[in-house]
């Protein structure tokens, strides 16, 4: 046990130091406290639960002896939250059931928890920090705009823009918070996907992912994206929690919307380019393709397209 304690402890301490990385913002610096909670996912698909739990302790105790107790309970959500939730859910495993939620399966027989419901506990995970962080701001809605606002005021000062700087601002500080979720998400995903990299790589012998196209949700997704779209309607603070967890399951979908173009464009010679065409486009044109692509995952939980239209990738699969 001493290895891994060791191992932890160096990985907690790499973490903090990447999060501390963002008190001289630089676009390498943003980077690298975005992966900062890449080490965490590494010892703990390695080692186990309590390994995770040593390396965040570590990583928290770094963070608040640099940064103080505020920038360590920032560091406790940003970094350490989902690597903490997520590490012991990944763990889970069962006698193999025929599952279909796309899991994946080792040679001893066993079923590992399904990747679509890690990814829907990502969302969630979203929207609840992302809200939390918009309620220390201030007790209402008013005070949280009126922080949002000042912060925006900020940016387009940092960046010297002229002209009608209050309608700028009025759609920067509506867009932070929603802006904020997703890369999040996004950047708790990636982090996942280069530890098990990482950790293999190394030789360790970790859970099963399943591939890309596989990706599937349970049906009862579409009733929390339609519980949180439906919240998120509501006047004041609940209005804008519920467009937060909205934002959060939309960009879950549209995921499962590129698990689903995967799948079905499986052995098309075309298929290269294609992809090639919408991850460009989805860097270039953002929500203009991301909401299609959310629809195409909407689809594919309520009706199964993968199923109907394609011959392979779609779930239940034998690997």
């Amino acid at each position: 046990m001493t290895a891994p304690f060791i191992i932890a402890l160096a990985a907690g301490a790499l973490s903090a130091v990447t999060w501390l990385a963002l008190l001289a913002p630089t676009p390498l610096t943003v980077a690298m406290f975005l992966l900062s909670s890449t080490p965490l996912f590494m010892v703990g698909l390695a080692f186990g639960v309590t390994a995770s739990l040593i390396a965040a302790a570590a990583g928290f105790a770094l963070a608040a002896l640099f940064a103080g107790p505020a920038g360590a309970l920032f560091y406790l959500g940003a970094t350490a939250a989902a690597p903490l939730l997520l590490t012991p859910l990944a763990l889970i495993s069962r006698p193999a059931a025929g599952g279909a939620e796309g899991e994946a399966a080792d040679d001893a027989g066993r079923e590992w928890y399904p990747e679509g419901r890690l990814l829907l506990w990502t969302a969630a995970l979203a929207g609840a920090l992302i809200s939390l962080m918009l309620l220390s701001l201030g007790p209402d809605h008013a005070a949280i705009t009126r922080q949002l606002h000042e912060m925006a005021g900020q940016v387009i000062a940092r960046l010297g823009v002229q002209g009608d700087a209050a309608r700028l601002k009025d759609f920067l500080a509506a867009a932070a918070p929603l802006f904020a979720t997703i890369m999040w998400m996004l950047a708790t995903l990636v982090s996942l996907w280069i530890a098990a990299k990482l950790v293999t790589a190394f030789g360790y012998r970790i859970r099963p992912f399943a591939p890309f196209a596989r990706l599937a949700f349970h049906p009862r997704a579409l009733l929390a994206l339609a519980i949180a779209a439906g919240v998120s309607l509501l006047p004041g603070v609940i209005g804008l929690i519920g467009g937060i967890f909205a934002t959060a399951f939309t960009t879950a979908f549209a995921i499962l919307g590129l698990a689903v173009l995967h799948a079905l464009t499986e052995g098309k010679p075309w298929r290269a380019a294609f992809l090639a065409i919408v991850y460009v486009g989805l860097f270039a044109v953002n929500w203009l393709l991301a909401l299609p692509l959310a629809l195409i995952g909407m689809a594919e939980t309520a009706f199964g397209l993968r199923r109907r239209f394609g011959a392979a990738g779609g779930p239940p699969m034998k690997t």
